[in-house]
């Protein structure tokens, strides 16, 4: 190799910024999660700003809401300082939309590596898919997540996937009420009939 060749990346990243060793993330605790029907499945939101702390921010989550129901997110489960008055659990906007899970440290900003919180669903429905997560798109909602070492810059972040798999037997349960009720209706036949004779 070159000396020219070993130069330019320590160059660059001498000149924007720090490497992608150091970006700051927001994952799943897992990244594979298998379930059965009925299943409540529980999640935690993970956060690293070990290289940049930040100030705090917002952002969106993407379920399937034919496979699964959300029932809660809590931020009771965190083992990091956030600022709960300017953090905020997420509203359900969309059929598949999680919006503004946004939380803070406040002034002192926050670096992890830690919890946020837990993402609680209810499977419903047997299916797969990726749970995802995105920037927010509205500032009421937390916004971009901010520096706390460099105010007023955006920070770039690597978030994280989980592919999700719910497996288990539908019950057709008009088909199966519907057979107990005929079964009924054989039985009052044949009790209405001996009374008769």
């Amino acid at each position: 190799m070159s000396v020219r060749g070993f130069l330019a990346p320590l160059v660059g990243a001498l000149l924007f910024g720090t490497s992608v060793s150091n970006a700051a993330t927001v994952t799943f605790s897992n990244t594979s999660i298998a379930a059965n029907l009925n299943d409540i499945i529980t999640v935690d939101v993970m956060m690293d700003f070990t290289g940049d702390p930040t100030l705090g921010g917002g952002l969106d989550i993407f379920y399937e809401p034919s496979i699964l129901s959300f029932v809660s997110f809590d931020f009771g489960t965190s083992d990091l300082v956030l600022d709960l008055g300017l953090s905020r659990a997420p509203d359900v906007v969309a059929p598949n939309k999680l919006e503004g899970l946004a939380f803070s440290g406040g002034f002192n900003g926050i670096a992890g590596p830690g919890t946020v919180g837990t993402l609680t669903f209810q499977a419903v429905s047997v299916g797969a898919f990726t749970l995802t997560m995105a920037d927010t798109t509205e500032a009421l909602d937390g916004g971009r997540f901010i520096s706390a070492t460099d105010f007023f810059t955006e920070q770039t972040i690597a978030y994280g996937t989980a592919d999700v798999s719910v497996t288990g037997t539908v019950v057709p349960v008009p088909a199966a009420v519907w057979l107990f009720a005929s079964g009924l209706m054989g039985l009052t036949g044949v009790a209405a009939k001996r009374k008769t004779v």
